[in-house]
């Protein structure tokens, strides 16, 4: 369990970090995202915006995305493939917990998926979080300034 989204992406960048990204930049898939997102982008100094916004060119350079649990069924190949025709060089996602299924769902869509943890069913995102109380639009706000 983590204590809150901050812990998890500061474990999530502890497993990042030796992977040798060329020119990274990382993008939270949901606002509640950010905060782990943030930690991310601070290990690997990197610009951090949101998937789902404008964001700086991505041809040629390695673009992690980045949710806080992620399950199946989701739209998330879809937008992977989305992001795809900008040419990154590699498409990561990161996620502190995910489900198996998932993983596999996103296997042709991301040239790699690193989770944590893999509950093989996934009921209440909550139970994996001590704090899982989502983060408020200042703080979104706030943290995306600070890496872009």
């Amino acid at each position: 369990m983590f204590r809150n989204r901050k812990e998890a992406g500061q474990l999530l960048a502890g497993r990042l970090s030796s992977e040798g990204f060329v020119q990274p930049v990382v993008l939270a898939r949901s606002a509640s995202a950010v905060p782990v997102a943030f930690e991310v982008a601070l290990a690997l100094d990197a610009p951090l915006d949101l998937m789902f916004g404008e964001h700086a060119e991505l041809a040629g350079r390695s673009v992690i995305v980045v949710e806080d649990v992620l399950s199946r069924g989701g739209s998330l190949p879809a937008a992977l493939s989305e992001l795809r025709c900008k040419a990154p060089r590699r498409i990561v996602v990161a996620v502190p917990v995910a489900e198996p299924e998932a993983i596999r769902e996103l296997e042709t869509a991301a040239d790699r998926v690193v989770a944590l943890l893999r509950p093989n069913r996934l009921r209440d995102a909550g139970m994996y979080y001590a704090d899982f109380g989502a983060p408020s639009d200042e703080d979104v706000c706030a943290l995306l300034a600070r890496r872009r």
